[in-house]
């Protein structure tokens, strides 16, 4: 058992000497690297932004729904509206996203090492 643990933790070991390498070989590439960082970057964001905002849409999209069925006529026509709002919300998240993903491959190729 002590040598099992022992190698797990030389094995533990030996990766963050990997990753520190790596993280210190990528900084001394980060002016060669922009495209790629930059496109990372981008692509974390908009990956974050898309999740918050599939989120966001489905919420409102219950909370509207709830409305619609327990209010009056008035209340039913906003629901309505809230519910074109958010599918083109949506419609833009999609759009967003896949022009993310194609800037960051230009970037990867024009830029990158």
């Amino acid at each position: 058992m002590f040598e099992n643990l022992q190698l797990m933790a030389f094995t533990a070991v030996q990766n963050y000497k990997e990753a520190i390498s790596d993280t210190l070989g990528a900084q001394k590439g980060f002016i060669g690297d922009v495209g790629d960082n930059f496109g990372n970057t981008i692509d974390t964001i908009t990956k974050n932004a898309t999740t918050i905002g599939f989120a966001l849409a489905a919420l409102i999209i219950v909370v509207t729904a709830i409305i619609f069925f327990s209010g009056d006529e008035r209340s039913a026509a906003n629901s309505k509206r809230k519910w074109i709002s958010v599918f083109v919300g949506i419609i833009l998240l999609v759009g967003v996203r896949f022009f993310v993903n194609w800037a960051k491959g230009q970037a990867q190729q024009n830029f990158g090492s």
